[in-house]
């Protein structure tokens, strides 16, 4: 899996070079995919399977702060979590 790029969100804590969303708010990527954030957490449309989720222990071999609330990895079409 060819690693494109990293984006990390956080909720309500605003972390110098990082997106930060309010309810409600849509980030739009130049390759189709949208993140929402909701009531919920965030809802990701993903019509290529170019975005994966990163789990714990992804995010602790990765150095991703505490503060991040979700990060995801951008991927090659088809590589990514399916059903997005």
């Amino acid at each position: 899996m060819k690693i494109l790029s990293l984006i990390a969100i956080v909720f309500l804590v605003r972390v110098p070079g990082i997106f930060s969303f309010k309810y409600q708010e849509t980030l739009y990527l130049s390759n189709g995919v949208e993140f929402t954030v909701n009531e919920e957490g965030i809802e990701v449309f993903d019509p290529h399977e170019t975005i994966c989720g990163l789990g714990m222990d992804e995010r602790y071999r990765l150095n991703i702060p505490n503060q991040i609330s979700a990060a995801f990895l951008i991927v090659e079409a088809g590589e990514g979590d399916p059903g997005n």
